[in-house]
C-alpha cells in the first residue's frame, strides 16, 4: 500500500511577490500610554448579572457659574394665598358699605339741620295764645280765622270714642259682682241681676245660698256689644261646693247705657246651678237652651257615637279656661259647621267663645249592633248667639 505524499502549498501568484514573509515582518511596537489607557476603556455590555451597580455620578459646577445664578425665591403657600384672596373678597364689600352708609349720614344729617335752620314761616309753629286774651289781634291786620283759632284750656277733653269700654264701667262691674257674692239673701240678690226674677221662682237654688267666692274674681277682656247698646264685663269667679271641691265659673256683668251694671242670672244658674248637668246627665225626649262656652273641634274621637267621620266635636265647659262639663256633636252638613268657615262668624276651631246654644238626645240615628251599640249622643242643633243675651 502507498502512502500519500505530504501535501505542499501552493506556489504563490505572481502579483503576491511583493510582500514579505511572516518572518521578515517589522517588529511590532506598543502605543504610546495615553493611547493604550483611552483603548482600554471600553464600554461594557449592560444588563450583565456580574457587573457591579454603577456608582452615581454628581455633577460638577464650576464657581463662575454659581456666582452668576440668581438667588432663590422662597415658595408661597397655595393657602396663604387663598386666605388673602378670600379676605379681600370680604373687606372690599364690608368697605363701600361702610363709606356709603357714612355718606348717607352725612347727607341726610346736613340736609335735616339745614332743613330745621331754615324754616320758613308757614312751617313755624303757632304763636302760644293767652288765656286774658282770649283774641289777640291778627297779624297785618287780617281777620282772624277761626279754624286756626286756638281752642281754650278751660274746656274738657273730648270723650273717648264709643267702641272703647270705659275703664270706669270696669270697676263698676267689679263692684257690682262682689255685692253680688257676698249678699246673703234672695232680696238683696233681686235688683243686681238680669232678667228680673220673681222671688219664688229662684228659692231653692244657688241664688239662694251663700257664695264663697267673692276674693277669687279673675276679669277677662270686656266685649261691646254696638247693635243692642251693651258692653258684657267677663270674670272667671272659683266658687266652693258642698263637698269641699272647687269650680271655676264664666260669670258675666254686664253694663248697659245710662243703666246700673248687672249680673246675667241664666248662664250662673245653667252653669253653677246644675241645670247644664242635670240636662246632659240622662237621655230625655226635649229639647233645652243654655248658655255656656264652646269650643268646636274637627273630629270625633270618642267610641260608640254612630258616623263618627260625619261629625263635629263639641266641648261645652263653664269656663274660658278648663272647666269642660259635656261634649256634644253636630253634622259636617249643618248650619254650624257653616259658621266655622264663615268671615262673618266669631266661631273658630279651637277657640273658646260663650254662646247660647240649643241641645238635644239624639237616639233615631244609628239602631243598636253587636259592633255598634247605637248609644244616643247629645247633638247640638243651634247656636242662637256668640254671647249670653236673654
Amino acid at each position: 500500500m502507498e502512502t500519500a505524499a505530504p501535501a505542499t502549498a501552493p506556489p504563490l501568484p505572481e502579483s503576491t511577490a511583493g510582500f514579505r514573509k511572516p518572518e521578515t515582518l517589522p517588529e511590532r511596537r506598543d502605543p504610546p500610554p495615553q493611547a493604550t489607557e483611552q483603548a482600554s476603556i471600553r464600554p461594557q455590555p449592560r444588563e450583565l448579572p456580574d457587573r457591579p451597580p454603577r456608582p452615581a455620578v454628581s455633577p460638577r459646577h464650576s464657581t463662575s457659574d454659581v456666582a452668576k445664578r440668581p438667588p432663590p425665591r422662597a415658595e408661597r403657600s397655595p393657602g396663604s394665598s387663598g386666605s388673602r384672596a378670600a379676605i379681600g373678597r370680604f373687606l372690599i364689600p364690608v368697605a363701600f358699605l361702610f363709606i356709603g352708609g357714612a355718606l348717607a349720614y352725612v347727607l341726610l344729617y346736613f340736609f335735616m339741620d339745614g332743613r330745621g335752620k331754615h324754616t320758613t314761616k308757614a312751617d313755624a309753629p303757632p304763636p302760644v295764645v293767652d288765656p286774658a286774651d282770649p283774641a289777640p289781634p291778627p297779624e297785618h291786620g287780617g281777620t282772624p280765622d277761626p279754624a286756626n283759632a286756638a281752642s281754650d284750656p278751660a274746656d274738657p277733653p273730648p270723650p273717648p270714642p264709643s267702641d272703647v269700654p270705659d275703664p270706669a264701667d270696669g270697676l263698676e262691674a267689679q263692684d257690682v259682682l262682689r255685692d253680688f257674692l257676698r249678699a246673703s239673701s234672695i232680696g238683696a240678690r233681686l235688683p243686681l241681676i238680669e232678667p228680673s226674677y220673681e222671688r219664688e221662682d229662684l228659692e231653692g237654688s244657688v241664688v239662694d245660698t251663700p257664695l264663697l267666692s267673692a276674693d277669687r274674681i279673675m276679669p277677662d277682656a270686656p266685649v261691646r256689644n254696638t247693635r243692642e247698646g251693651f258692653v258684657d264685663h267677663p270674670f272667671r269667679v272659683t266658687f266652693e261646693r258642698d263637698d269641699n271641691s272647687k269650680e271655676t265659673i264664666l260669670v258675666v256683668v254686664r253694663k248697659r247705657n245710662d243703666q246700673k251694671a248687672k249680673v246675667l242670672i241664666d248662664p250662673l244658674l245653667d252653669l253653677l246651678g246644675g241645670r247644664l248637668e242635670a240636662f246632659t246627665s240622662e237621655p230625655s225626649g226635649e229639647s233645652a237652651t243654655f248658655r255656656a262656652v264652646i269650643e268646636a273641634m274637627p273630629r270625633c274621637f270618642e267610641k260608640g257615637i254612630p258616623n263618627p267621620d260625619d261629625k263635629i266635636t263639641y266641648k261645652i265647659s263653664s269656663s274660658t279656661h278648663g272647666g269642660e262639663v259635656v261634649r256634644a256633636y253636630a253634622s259636617k252638613l249643618s248650619p254650624l259647621a257653616e259658621m266655622l268657615y264663615s268671615p262673618d262668624s266669631a266661631l273658630r276651631w279651637g277657640k273658646r267663645l260663650p254662646a247660647t246654644i240649643t241641645l238635644k238626645w239624639n237616639t233615631e240615628e244609628a239602631p243598636a249592633t253587636e259592633e255598634h251599640p247605637g248609644q244616643p249622643y247629645l247633638e247640638l242643633i243651634e247656636s242662637q248667639s256668640l254671647d249670653w243675651s236673654p
